[in-house]
């Protein structure tokens, strides 16, 4: 019940003391051991509360202070919980500490632990819901303790009936937070959220039903989804290369063997800050459901765990593969027919903490471009826009003593879906 790992005499003695009394345990995993003697370390210190207090005490942590005792010292925050951001940070527990597994592991047990607490933090949830949660979960492994098979039915009679008083409580809290959404949303806006739904105004999403290839139409969902996928992503096929793009793609690898062996300076935690306050709240997750207010609000908690992800990225020198994996959403372009694949742009939302990675790399690469650019070059320039192009070209046209100045236009037609993938990198 408190995650010792072993259960003798005294321990089970504890924990009929703690059925009896209908007590909680507060001790929660994935913490430090409470008892550490220089050999030994596992946990003896348990931290109790009533039933109706549980959702009073939060934020349980062991803390390896220097104290003379071999008993640790164990911190947890007493006081009603609020709902929100600060449900959200109690429920991400603590930060890791120790020995940590590959990096690819750490990125998909941070993002699980993110899913998990934002989930569990939710507008709708209240205090006399996280009770009754409580509740049944008592009840459920008391009956499930229970010897006696009568006593152990009457167990299970009382935990499906409060079940379903539980998720009844659930949908009325739905629909009670989504009515306040509605009614807090019309009185900032009378023609808002609330009106566009009673009138039907709400634009929907297009639907894909149908593309044209050649002279026919795809006749599924996975034919029309492999022909948007053919006609607007791009391929990086080792097969269809020419002997001078093979010759490029080995210097390129060369190349990244010599970057391997170089050095750099390790990730500080104000590049990660200054690298995540980019980023604008509001923005669509990748695969992964996490969003950038995850980030910025669990902080506090998961700061040191961001940290060391994105310092391993740069001590390996790699991408986790966790990172490549996104979201392809289409959007059609203005004027372009429906069954054109052609006239759909494609949106890959990826993971969050990969775009973080991205733009701490960006901004190392910025410091050392910046010294060699050149003055005429402001497309993806810090400070320069098209209308310091256009103002250029203006000065050239009127500083020109001909009486005619021709200038010369072009666009290439798809020109990213069409690049080669290597001369990107």
């Amino acid at each position: 019940m408190w995650h010792s790992g072993r259960t003798d005499n005294k321990g089970m003695e504890v924990e009929e003391f703690i059925v009896a009394n209908n007590l909680e345990v507060i001790n929660r995993p994935g913490n430090l051991e409470t008892f550490y003697n220089g050999r030994t370390a596992v946990n003896i210190d348990v931290t109790m509360c009533e039933e109706n207090k549980v959702d009073e005490v939060g934020n349980w942590q062991v803390l390896d202070y220097d104290i003379c005792s071999d008993h640790r010292v164990v911190k947890r925050k007493i006081g009603k919980k609020k709902v929100g951001w600060e449900r959200f940070k109690d429920r991400l527990g603590v930060q890791v500490e120790g020995a940590r597994g590959e990096v690819d592991n750490e990125i998909i047990r941070l993002q699980k632990r993110l899913v998990k607490a934002a989930g569990e933090s939710t507008g709708w949830w209240t205090e006399e819901l996280e009770g009754m949660k409580g509740n049944l979960n008592h009840i459920r492994r008391v009956g499930q303790r229970e010897g006696n098979e009568v006593a152990r039915e009457e167990y299970r009679s009382r935990y499906r009936r409060l079940r379903k008083e539980y998720m009844r409580k659930i949908r009325y809290e739905k629909r009670k937070s989504w009515r306040g959404i509605i009614t807090e949303g019309s009185k900032r806006d009378l023609w808002g959220l609330g009106y566009k739904l009673e009138m039907e105004k709400l634009k929907g999403k297009d639907v894909v039903s149908a593309v044209k290839k050649g002279v026919s139409f795809s006749r599924s969902i996975e034919e029309t989804m492999g022909i948007l996928l053919e006609e607007t992503v791009i391929r990086d096929e080792l097969e269809i290369e020419n002997e001078n793009q093979r010759h490029v793609r080995r210097e390129l690898e060369e190349r990244q063997l010599e970057l391997r062996e170089g050095s750099s300076e390790s990730i500080e935690e104000w590049e990660v800050l200054d690298a995540i306050g980019n980023f604008k709240n509001g923005k669509a997750p990748g695969m992964d459901n996490v969003t950038v207010e995850m980030i910025k609000q669990g902080w506090e908690v998961i700061g040191r765990d961001v940290v060391w992800i994105m310092e391993e990225c740069r001590r390996l020198r790699k991408f986790p593969e966790v990172w490549k994996v996104g979201k392809i959403i289409w959007l059609r372009k203005p004027g372009k027919r429906a069954d054109d694949p052609r006239g759909y742009r494609p949106i890959c939302l990826l993971p969050i903490l990969g775009k973080v990675w991205e733009r701490l790399i960006l901004g190392r690469i910025e410091n050392v471009v910046r010294a060699i650019e050149h003055d005429r070059q402001y497309g993806c320039t810090k400070g320069r826009s098209v209308e310091d192009a256009l103002m250029r070209v203006e000065e050239i046209v009127m500083g020109a003593r001909e009486k005619y100045v021709m200038a010369i236009f072009f666009d290439i037609k798809g020109a990213f879906d069409a690049l080669w993938w290597p001369l990107l990198k």
